[in-house]
């Protein structure tokens, strides 16, 4: 006899089999107990979860001639032919290769015809959701007054695609994915029945990569199974062969390079992945997982999901210590994004390598942590003070020392290292308001990065020392006359200024660094700001 693949040898045939379900097959089995069956059934769920399964199961109970506490007997004819394939009183239609208003009329044209040899004819109809609007109409006068020997049991994967008309006429059951350590524990018993020897993490792997589906689940076992020599012992190594996934330790050794910022080894990591012939998209699915384990251990004192060992969980719980929630949750919907993108890119690997460089990064680059937080709670408190900050400008600043002009000098005191020339928010404002008083268009537009600044010698522009050839521009066209008549009017009163360059390449300028975080601010917020 040919070989039968394990979904089909293991298919349940009785509800006792079934796994996972138990409140579904509870509700079944009183209904052909007490004789109240339906006319139509509706089993939904994601796939391998059990829909056909349970279809066939119930094809056989309600015509078993000899039932024991509402399971088939198996044994009398109607049984013995619907095992066979052979009853003729159970009809099955693949609605995602016969979908057409014509496949549905030449079913329906039998339903006049009373069963064979059975009580009921049953009519199974899987993928249901992919008829078409007319198949579904010819359905629906037969599921609206059936004869009463038909039952309809549908099955379908997307629910939210067959019509309201057909749901309201229907018995609807909801089955869930089957919990990973249940499949681990039917695996189990088919290795101790097969005497394959097998490491348990392996089978564990096996379980959580089936996702809830029984039939993923013994496919891949089918096929782990397969790649062993007598005597050989199943272990992780040759499961995450068979799917293409990377090792655990692969995965923490990159998740730690994100949370380090160590870019160079990311793009190292990568190119090992791709050169072990590793898919971006199965890797980009490990370490969302991964990163959402992570949160979990963050979150938790003591281990609360099964997907996750003992053992990873202390890792997990070590890892998550040298970062916080927000940090996590932004890795994490940077990978189910690029999850989403790279299905329909020809250029993975870039997505890969973008994605993963991205998430390494700090909030603002090349500034430091007290830029940083400089820049953050000025534009915080631009949000949230706009308007009292504006009447402080209506009332006008008072406190500029009363001594004679300075027109361009080079301070000592700004030729040290510094990260930030940063302005209080008075002079800030009193800047952007001074600015569109300049009448001279070619002088405005020659001060678009410098930021008026103030210290005990009174307010001054500051230059970096590759802009100082500006300073000397702007006033060889009466330029500082104009700026400072400027920012007298918005004062209301006479002032000491001046112009400043830095003999400090290094100095970042107010603007420059607010522009930086601008970038990290959504559109909404600046919008707000502005």
């Amino acid at each position: 006899m040919a070989y039968q693949a394990l979904y089909r040898k293991l298919r349940p045939r009785k509800f006792a089999d079934v796994f996972g379900q138990d409140s579904i097959v509870k509700t079944l089995q009183n209904q052909i107990l007490s004789g109240k069956i339906g006319h139509a059934y509706l089993f939904c769920g994601t796939r391998g979860t059990g829909k056909t399964t349970l279809a066939k199961i119930m094809a056989s109970a309600v015509n078993c001639t000899n039932l024991q506490n509402g399971e088939p007997c198996g044994e009398c004819e109607s049984c013995r032919s619907q095992f066979d394939e052979t009853n003729m009183d159970v009809l099955e239609l693949d609605a995602a290769s016969r979908n057409g208003v014509d496949d549905m009329r030449e079913l329906l044209d039998r339903v006049t015809y009373p069963p064979q040899i059975s009580k009921y004819k049953v009519y199974i109809i899987d993928e249901v959701h992919m008829l078409s609007t007319a198949a579904f109409n010819a359905l629906l006068k037969t599921l609206e007054e059936p004869p009463e020997h038909i039952i309809f049991i549908l099955a379908t994967t997307e629910q939210q695609k067959i019509p309201a008309t057909i749901l309201s006429r229907c018995q609807k059951f909801d089955l869930s994915r089957i919990p990973a350590s249940l499949i681990y524990e039917k695996m189990q018993g088919v290795f101790d029945s097969l005497d394959i020897k097998y490491d348990k993490n392996a089978l564990m792997q096996i379980a959580l990569s089936a996702e809830g589906s029984v039939r993923d689940g013994w496919s891949i076992l089918d096929t782990c199974i397969g790649s062993l020599n007598p005597g050989d012992t199943l272990n992780k190594e040759i499961v995450e062969n068979m799917l293409g996934t990377s090792s655990g330790d692969f995965i923490f050794s990159m998740s730690e390079n994100i949370l380090d910022g160590t870019q160079l080894k990311i793009l190292q990591g990568i190119d090992k992945l791709m050169q072990d012939g590793k898919e971006p998209q199965v890797f980009i699915k490990q370490l969302s997982k991964h990163f959402r384990d992570m949160l979990v251990a963050k979150l938790c004192n003591e281990n609360i999901d099964e997907t996750i060992s003992d053992e990873d969980f202390k890792r997990f719980k070590k890892q998550s210590k040298s970062t916080d929630i927000g940090r996590i949750v932004g890795i994490i919907d940077l990978l189910m994004k690029a999850e989403t993108d790279i299905r329909w890119s020809s250029s993975a690997r870039v997505i890969l390598e973008s994605t993963l460089l991205k998430a390494s990064m700090p909030i603002i680059n090349n500034a430091s942590e007290e830029v940083t937080e400089a820049l953050v709670n000025i534009i915080s408190s631009k949000i949230s003070k706009i308007e009292a900050r504006q009447e402080e400008l209506e009332s006008g600043i008072t406190s500029a020392p009363q001594t004679n002009n300075t027109k361009h000098s080079e301070s000592d005191s700004i030729d040290k290292p510094i990260a930030i020339v940063k302005p209080d928010a008075s002079t800030h404002e009193i800047w952007k308001a001074a600015k569109p008083k300049i009448k001279d268009k070619s002088l405005k537009g020659l001060l678009n990065k410098e930021t008026l600044h103030k210290d005990n010698n009174g307010y001054y522009l500051f230059f970096n020392q590759k802009d100082g050839c500006l300073a000397d521009i702007l006033e060889s066209q009466d330029g500082f006359e104009k700026v400072k008549e400027a920012i007298e009017t918005v004062t209301g009163k006479s002032i000491d200024f001046e112009f400043r360059v830095s003999n400090n390449d290094n100095v970042q300028s107010f603007d420059d660094a607010e522009a930086e975080l601008r970038k990290t601010i959504p559109d909404d917020i600046l919008e707000v700001q502005d």
